[in-house]
């Protein structure tokens, strides 16, 4: 998976529960509005030239949106929720101009990028029928997984960039070039550790799927429908 997809998915992560609660049905809660910025999302899921014009109006309001509110608190810290609710409205106007056809493909596919952390969202662990019981051991155990791989990841990029985090730049230029170099080798030392990474993410699944009974194991398997190869 490249270093882009991966960064995608994890905003993806990041706003998945958080804007649950602001949509109606479960398509409309699960879909990512984020996985729609990639072309083969676009072209999996038939979307079409009027509808990409749409929706740019969407997300052209939300970023005035988020600019004007940003320049009204200059030093004071954003309101996450409202933030949060930009981003609903945003997503609400997005989702608004698909079929409920292109809406429950974009449904699967972000299930599929999620993977089983996926059932550890509320919405999510409804719809495949897991007991109070059942959620919350898997919730400790992707909890657990997620933690030892952000570990290894975080040291890893640490190591890589000790030097630069250390620099103090005097000129935009200086601190972009910073920037660009950080992200570089933290996508590096990130690649470096992934044989790692896959080996707890193999095996935090296998332990989420053994929670789940058969009939749930089936039920995760039909929501996540036919395959797409990001």
């Amino acid at each position: 998976m490249s270093n882009f997809y991966r960064r995608t998915l994890l905003c993806i992560i990041a706003v998945l529960a958080a804007v649950a609660a602001f949509a109606e049905s479960f398509d409309a809660k699960v879909a990512s509005v984020i996985l729609l910025q990639l072309k083969p999302v676009q072209k999996e899921i038939g979307l079409s030239e009027a509808q990409r014009t749409a929706m740019n109006k969407y997300a052209d309001a939300h970023r005035a949106k988020l600019k004007a509110y940003y320049e009204q608190l200059g030093n004071t810290k954003p309101s996450e929720q409202k933030l949060l609710g930009f981003f609903a409205v945003m997503k609400a106007g997005v989702i608004s101009q698909l079929s409920a056809t292109q809406l429950k493909r974009l449904r699967e596919i972000s299930l599929q990028a999620l993977d089983f952390t996926a059932l550890a969202d509320q919405a999510v662990a409804n719809e495949v029928g897991l007991s109070a019981s059942e959620e919350s051991s898997l919730k400790s155990v992707v909890a657990e997984g997620v933690g030892k791989a952000n570990d290894i990841r975080n040291k890893a990029i640490g190591k890589a960039t000790s030097d630069i985090v250390k620099q103090r730049p005097k000129t935009d230029k200086e601190r972009q070039t910073l920037e660009d170099e950080y992200n570089r080798r933290a996508e590096a030392a990130t690649d470096q550790v992934a044989p790692q990474l896959n080996t707890i993410r193999d095996s935090t699944r296998r332990k989420v799927m053994a929670i789940l009974t058969s009939s749930q194991r089936a039920k995760w398997e039909s929501l996540l429908g036919k395959r797409f190869n990001m």
